[in-house]
C-alpha cells in the first residue's frame, strides 16, 4: 500500500495495519442559536486524541494527526436514528486535546457529532454523538 499512495498516508496505513491504535474522541457539549437569515450557528465544544497500545493492552498518547469526521444532523423525520438527515458532513484536522469548533448550517440541528459513523476504533463509541441545546 505505502508504495502505490501518496507518503501523506503512512500515518494511517501504519496506524491501521501495523499497530494497535485506540481513538478517544468525543462531544463534550454542542449548543445552536438561530440567525437572522434562518440558518443555524452551532458550536460544539470536542475532545480528540489517540493512544497506541501495547499486546499487554498499555496505551500510550500519540499526536491527532488524521482528520476526523465531524456532523451535524437534523431530527430524523421517522425518529429512527440513521435516518437523520444531514445538515454537514466533513473530515476535518481537530486538535489533539480540547477544542471548540463552529459551522453554520442551513436547517435545525437535533444532533452533532466526532466520528458520528464510529470509522475510527474508540476507547468509548458512545460518546462521539450528542443533542444540540438550542438557545
Amino acid at each position: 500500500l505505502k508504495l502505490a499512495t501518496d507518503p501523506k498516508w503512512n500515518t494511517l496505513i501504519d496506524d491501521s495495519f501495523w499497530k494497535i491504535t485506540l481513538y478517544d474522541n468525543r462531544v463534550v457539549s454542542a449548543k445552536a442559536k438561530k440567525l437572522p437569515d434562518g440558518k443555524y450557528q452551532v458550536t460544539m465544544k470536542l475532545h480528540a486524541a489517540k493512544y497506541y497500545a501495547d499486546a499487554k493492552g498499555k496505551q500510550t498518547r500519540a499526536k491527532m494527526t488524521l482528520p476526523v469526521a465531524i456532523g451535524v444532523f437534523a431530527k430524523a423525520p421517522d425518529g429512527v436514528e440513521g435516518n437523520e438527515p444531514i445538515l454537514y458532513l466533513e473530515k476535518r484536522h481537530v486538535t489533539d486535546g480540547d477544542s471548540t469548533l463552529t459551522l453554520t448550517v442551513d436547517g435545525k440541528p437535533y444532533e452533532v457529532g466526532i466520528d458520528p459513523y464510529n470509522e475510527l476504533v474508540d476507547r468509548n463509541s458512545v460518546d462521539n454523538r450528542t443533542k444540540v441545546a438550542l438557545k
